[in-house]
């Protein structure tokens, strides 16, 4: 087997168990099942990765890792907070678009990590919440409020945006959709404004 045939054995591995995992839960799935999928032997898993647990670590924070690239490189571009905020939910509603499956995984699987995982995941996400923290302050521009108020409104955002597809009619285009999740952020974030009078 040469090197290429071993980075793409993996590479379906990480695919596979990505479509497996966001559509039938990490807890549901067997190493045989994902063996199965990509179309290789059970036993030669464990010469592309180090456990079930370590794969679902590694497509998490593989995710979440691109997603805060790509949202600080996009944010750079934008000066003014309300083009932050706008860009800030494009990127994410691209990332999510993109990778509907490593989205599901950020969502829901972060009770199947170990708590070192856990730990290191967290940071990343802290990252995460503190660009839409910061966008949070410059659009309010009120008197001063608690770094827990703005992470608390930053969370209920992000909240929104991951969970909006699983509510919103799926008949709804994308062009449809991104003006309404907007317009329900600025109300979320309007309510800060509310609460610092």
């Amino acid at each position: 087997m040469t090197a290429s045939d071993v980075k793409n054995a993996r590479d379906r591995i990480l695919e596979g168990a990505c479509e497996l995992f966001a559509a039938y839960g990490y807890q549901a799935i067997g190493l045989r099942d994902l063996a199965d999928h990509v179309g290789i032997k059970a036993g030669s898993l464990y010469h592309h990765i180090e456990s079930k647990q370590s794969l679902l670590f590694e497509l998490m924070e593989d995710a979440i890792s691109e997603l805060l690239f790509y949202t600080r490189q996009n944010l750079r571009r934008k000066a003014q907070a309300n083009e932050r905020l706008n860009c800030f939910i494009d990127t994410f509603l691209a990332f999510k678009q993109r990778s509907n499956s490593r989205a599901a995984l950020l969502a829901r699987e972060q009770i199947n990590l170990t708590e070192a995982q856990v730990e290191e995941f967290n940071a990343l996400k802290a990252e995460y919440i503190q660009l839409l923290s910061d966008i949070i302050r410059d659009l309010i521009r009120t008197v001063h409020l608690p770094q827990t108020t703005l992470s608390m409104a930053a969370d209920a955002v992000i909240g929104m945006l991951f969970n909006q597809a699983q509510w919103l009619n799926t008949d709804i285009n994308v062009s449809q959709k991104n003006p309404v999740l907007k317009r329900f952020a600025y109300g979320i974030i309007a309510t800060m404004n509310v609460e610092a009078a």
